[in-house]
Formats: C-alpha cells, structure tokens, sequence
C-alpha cells in the first residue's frame, strides 16, 4: 500500500466517525439541556402567536422552516438560516410549536 492511499483510507474512516457521531451530540445536548431556544423579539419571533396568525394557521408547526423533533417538547428545529445567524448558534436553533415570526412560509 502507498502512503497516498493509505492516508486517504484514514480520512475515509474519521471522516465516517465524525459523521456518525454528530447524531449523538446533537442527542446528548438535547438530553443535557442545551438546546438554543430563539429569543422572543429575534427577527421578530414570538412563542406565542397572534390570534389571527393562529386562526390563519400561521403558527411554526406549520411553518416550512420548522422540524418536529420528538426530543423536543412543545418545540422544534427552526431550518431558517437568518434566525441560527442571528441567535450566533453553532448548532441547530429551537422554536416553540405555538410561536410566530414573519418569515413564515407554507410547508411543500
């Protein structure tokens, strides 16, 4: 075996690590209780809709930005890529079900 195809079969193997491992962080964050909830006022989010927005069925569960997490009670993964930047999080962000903000968007 050459050094060349022998460093490539060690990126291979910590590189599959990496990515196998990352699912038990995010779990034991969650289970540590490290979980970034948005902040109310953030891009002007708030955990509790306006009734209209509710009776409109504007609210995060419905939102297309938004990922059930069962791990989550009550809440789960805001995808919007301007709400992580603004919360300065490294990870993912969380939002209550129940919540609002103006970049909602129908779900596909």
């Amino acid at each position: 075996m050459q050094r060349r195809d022998f460093l490539a079969r060690i990126a291979l193997v910590v590189g599959g690590i990496a990515v196998a491992t990352s699912g038990v962080v995010s779990k034991a964050a969650r289970a540590a209780g490290e979980i970034v909830w948005v902040k109310e006022k953030k891009l002007n989010y708030v955990e509790k809709a306006p009734a209209d927005k509710v009776t409109a069925g504007k609210t995060c569960a419905s939102c297309g930005y938004y990922v059930a997490d069962a791990a989550v009670k009550g809440g789960g993964k805001c995808t919007f890529a301007g709400m992580k930047s603004a919360m300065a999080a490294k990870g993912d962000v969380y939002v209550k079900e129940g919540g609002f903000c103006p970049m909602w968007k129908k779900k596909a």
